[in-house]
């Protein structure tokens, strides 16, 4: 399990955040409330098929605006050693 947690200098500008979260090549993400600051995500998934594990290889947090502005899109790598 990780734990993602954020914050923003200018809190009372964001109106909802978005999570993104990649497992293998693929990405997802999930749209959050401002009062949200933390995410837990598996460090594995099986896929739908039950044949394939794939582990969790990077995530990025953006914080949107009420008129649907979204900040920078920063990649982190969750085992940059691999």
């Amino acid at each position: 399990m990780l734990q993602i947690k954020w914050d923003h200098p200018e809190k009372s500008d964001v109106f909802r955040w978005a999570v993104y979260y990649k497992y293998g090549n693929k990405w997802n993400y999930r749209i959050l409330t401002r009062k949200d600051s933390s995410l837990d995500l598996l460090s594995e998934v099986t896929s739908a098929n039950g044949k394939e594990k794939n582990s969790l290889t990077a995530y990025s947090v953006t914080a949107i605006d009420r008129t649907g502005n979204e900040s920078d899109f920063v990649e982190y790598l969750t085992n940059p050693s691999k």
